[in-house]
């Protein structure tokens, strides 16, 4: 199943997917997602601070 075609074909604007042990961000831009560093709907949040509070090192 395409989910980002589903995805895109409803206008979602922005997509965070855990892929491989970290987060990313996808922003909807000319039909296509594309990977950004940061949320268009939360500007101060980045991918990078998110990823920091989900690593298993932190909890240890």
């Amino acid at each position: 199943m395409n989910r980002l075609g589903i995805y895109t074909a409803l206008g979602v604007p922005e997509i965070w997917r855990y892929d491989d042990g970290r987060l990313v961000i996808l922003h909807l831009e000319d039909g296509e997602y594309r990977e950004c560093d940061r949320s268009p709907s939360l500007p101060q949040l980045t991918s990078a601070i998110i990823n920091k509070n989900l690593s298993p090192r932190r909890w240890t």
